[in-house]
């Protein structure tokens, strides 16, 4: 049966996990709106090689040494995470991506913005809305990570 089960985040979890990410870094939010309901809120914070090695990968050696190699000591605008609530807005949840990236690059100050993910239309997205400035990980192949990572440099 492939019938979910049970939610795919527990709410309190997230919360947490959002007020510490907020209490120790740079952050910003972003959120979209349709007739007053909430279809689309994420966030991102500017973060070292050092700090995502703990926030993201849980001290995992590989991804550290592959952080340092692709990162250096440059930091970097991490999406941390970006939910679509289909039933407010079933299609075109990522026309605004280029928008929302370029904001937290600037308001965050960097040049450079990345993130992991499953989804191909994150993917799409970056590539649609930055063109020859997005740089896709493979999983297992280019990265340790077993999800894609992306990273968009608008220099």
């Amino acid at each position: 049966d492939l019938s979910p089960s049970k939610p795919a985040y527990d709410i309190d979890e997230q919360i947490a996990k959002f007020e510490r990410h907020a209490e120790t870094y740079p952050t910003l939010w972003y959120m979209e709106r349709v007739g007053g309901k909430l279809a689309m809120a994420g966030f991102a914070n500017h973060q070292d090689h050092r700090t995502l090695l703990d926030t993201v990968y849980d001290g995992d050696e590989q991804m550290g040494e592959w952080l340092q190699k692709n990162l250096g000591d440059s930091s970097v605008v991490w999406l941390h995470e970006l939910f679509a609530d289909r039933t407010v807005r079933p299609t075109g949840n990522l026309r605004q991506f280029e928008a929302m990236c370029t904001g937290f690059l600037h308001e965050l100050g960097a040049s450079t913005l990345a993130y992991c993910t499953i989804n191909p239309r994150m993917i799409a997205a970056a590539q649609r809305s930055f063109g020859d400035q997005v740089t896709v990980y493979e999983p297992h192949t280019d990265s340790p990570d077993w999800r894609y990572v992306v990273q968009i440099d608008v220099i």
